[in-house]
């Protein structure tokens, strides 16, 4: 997303279209974090009411963070400080509190974002809080890596493998959107510009691993696949509409 601002492209159709699918896959990746925990006991009933309370936890977080925090924060922004104080509190907070109902604390945070990105003080909490986001994903994958056993041959042959049917899997939209008459350069570059690994699916294969549901190597295979992707999607984004300008002269 930072890319496509840096280069003045996310108000574009493929921009739209390409933040759009970035949001529905954070959707889904919600979902995940909800039914994870029962994972292990895939019976219909758990995973229904594991789903369910996620629902509700997003449903109430949405209503207090509409009709009581910007209240809260009204009264804490005459001190600047409280602003973020306030925040990271209310993260706190909804992670202990999907702690309690039996969903991950990961997720708790998730939607304390989401909650907090909807009132109008979002710009402000944001500006504070971005050196302190910074800080723990750097503690996250630096934690992350300590637990990964160095990689063999035979992993890194897998992760890349897994790296090249992720980009290739990308161009499956190409035919979707220009189906909808949107046009070649619409349909191509939302392809190009997802060329890379959810950062949440690290979240979700820490999760599995320490419930013992997945074992490290996939771990490691899925950390690769994200280190791979993370740089070339970087080139391959900033290059997108000299790719898009390639496809038409073979076309």
């Amino acid at each position: 997303v930072k890319l496509l601002y840096d280069k003045f492209e996310l108000d574009t159709l493929p921009g739209r279209i390409t933040l759009g699918v970035l949001v529905f896959q954070d959707v889904w990746a919600v979902a995940m974090l909800a039914v994870q925990p029962n994972l292990q006991d895939p019976a219909l009933a758990p995973l229904a009411l594991s789903f369910l309370k996620g629902v509700l936890l997003i449903v109430w977080s949405l209503s207090v963070s509409r009709y009581i925090l910007p209240r809260l924060f009204r009264s804490a922004a005459k001190v600047p400080e409280l602003v973020l104080v306030t925040a990271l509190a209310w993260c706190f907070f909804l992670a202990a509190a999907a702690s309690v109902v039996g969903l991950s604390r990961e997720m708790g945070a998730l939607i304390a974002g989401i909650s907090l990105s909807t009132f109008p003080y979002n710009t402000d909490v944001i500006a504070k809080v971005t050196s302190i986001r910074d800080f723990f994903v750097t503690l996250f994958f630096v934690a992350l890596g300590m637990e990964i056993p160095i990689p063999s041959g035979h992993l890194v042959l897998v992760a890349l493998a897994a790296s090249a049917f992720l980009v290739a899997s990308r161009f499956v939209v190409v035919p979707i959107l220009y189906t909808l008459r949107l046009g070649l350069r619409a349909s191509l570059l939302p392809a190009i510009n997802l060329a890379q690994i959810s950062e949440f699916s690290i979240v979700i294969a820490s999760l599995g691993l320490l419930r013992g549901q997945i074992d490290s190597s996939t771990v490691t295979v899925v950390v690769i696949v994200f280190a791979i992707t993370s740089v070339t999607s970087t080139y391959l984004i900033g290059a997108n509409h000299h790719i898009q300008h390639l496809s038409l002269i073979h076309i």
